[in-house]
């Protein structure tokens, strides 16, 4: 699978020259997917501010995960999702809060809406 548990076709695409994986977790709209009118100003943000700031990264070798909500939808999801789309180590995921008996976050990988395999992220993470 993707984040870090080594199978047949990961196998060697988690190492580099310091035998590390750095991940870069933002949040965008978690716990505010109806908020609409808010999403599309933290749109702009993200595209002015922190876009460019992980773009212009001079190492690429590092994972960006940006988590949203499940229920974000409509154009700030379509806009997020294509922004990501052309990261190639950047992957949109969103979780759930964590149930009343405290158990793990529900996780929901965004790639199957803009049709990349899941090899083709992990696959690209630490070239660069």
């Amino acid at each position: 699978s993707i984040l870090g548990k080594s199978d047949s076709t990961t196998e060697g695409w988690w190492q580099n020259e310091y035998n590390l994986v750095h991940v870069v977790e933002t949040q965008f709209m978690e716990h505010q997917a109806h908020l609409q009118d808010l999403g599309q100003a933290r749109l702009k943000l993200f595209k002015t501010f922190t876009l460019p700031s992980m773009i212009q990264q001079t190492s690429k070798q590092y994972l960006w995960i940006i988590w949203t909500d499940p229920n974000l939808n409509g154009p700030v999801l379509d806009s997020m999702i294509q922004i990501v789309s052309r990261i190639p180590n950047a992957v949109l995921m969103a979780r759930d809060s964590a149930d009343s008996q405290g158990s793990r976050a529900a996780i929901t990988d965004f790639r199957s809406l803009y049709n990349i395999p899941e090899s083709d992220v992990s696959r690209h993470i630490l070239e660069g």
